[in-house]
């Protein structure tokens, strides 16, 4: 097990996470999940506000389930200073990179626990070896389609959400989990601009709801963003994939919500 180091934390706005598990009593932020079967007197998950790096791996340990199994899987959303960044993310060759880093940590760590492989393999149900963000982006409901290993879930939460990893049987690999996903999408995001643009596409998105967690425009106050129904999805077919751009039609400024 390697020392916790603190990755810098530049591109990435906000992030927020979801344990699923077991309590003996019942956390702040607690919601019902169907798919947990563990002990404790209260099952589903606790999930966490948007907030920076630091304060959320304090919040982690606080609030980590006193019971998991294979069933119960730990999910990190991302929000995002740039759209532009957002946007890179959904590249093909992102998530070959995703999937290459987090197998070499995998080994180096080491991990040992089996669901983490299996996730990784897209031998779980909930946590499939797909691909698909151009068909995540805009909706905005929970479906099916969402049981990824990344899920594109911009239309109902306007974040990208790591599905990876199973619930750790500690709260340090689950910080040490976070701190690698967000250094590696930090490095990727410096390392890669968006593509020129040769084919454009519109799309109409379905209107998306206010939701209370992780909210769409949980931005940096003072920041122009476009609404979600008022959006063109462009994009262009490479060799490796798909690079997907979203870009405002009509911005327009707004607050931020608050979150509860």
């Amino acid at each position: 097990m390697k020392e916790l180091q603190l990755p810098k934390q530049n591109k990435i706005y906000l992030l927020g996470v979801e344990l699923e598990g077991g309590w003996d009593n019942c956390p702040r932020n607690f919601q019902d999940d169907g798919s947990v079967e563990c002990a404790g007197d209260t099952t589903g998950e606790c999930i966490s506000d948007p907030q920076k790096l630091p304060s959320l791996l304090k919040w982690i340990p606080q609030h980590y389930p006193d019971y998991t199994n294979d069933t119960c899987g730990f999910h990190v959303h991302t929000s995002y200073n740039e759209m532009r960044d957002y946007e890179t993310l959904m590249e093909r060759k992102f998530y070959d990179f995703f999937l290459a880093r987090f197998a070499k940590w995998g080994k180096s760590y080491p991990i040992r626990n089996t669901a983490f492989w299996a996730r990784l393999e897209g031998k779980n149900t909930y946590c499939r070896k797909v691909f698909e963000p151009l068909k995540q982006a805009f909706i905005s409901h929970k479906g099916g389609n969402r049981y990824t290993h990344l899920n594109y879930c911009w239309g109902l939460h306007g974040t990208l959400e790591c599905r990876l990893f199973p619930m750790f049987k500690s709260s340090k690999t689950a910080q040490a989990a976070v701190c690698e996903l967000v250094d590696l999408i930090e490095t990727y995001l410096v390392m890669n601009r968006p593509h020129p643009l040769s084919i454009v596409s519109n799309f109409v998105p379905v209107k998306a709801h206010a939701t209370p967690f992780f909210p769409v425009n949980k931005i940096k106050a003072g920041t122009r963003f476009p609404q979600k129904s008022k959006i063109e999805l462009s994009f262009e077919e490479f060799d490796a994939g798909w690079a997907a751009v979203v870009l405002p039609l009509k911005p327009k400024a707004f607050d931020p919500l608050d979150v509860p």
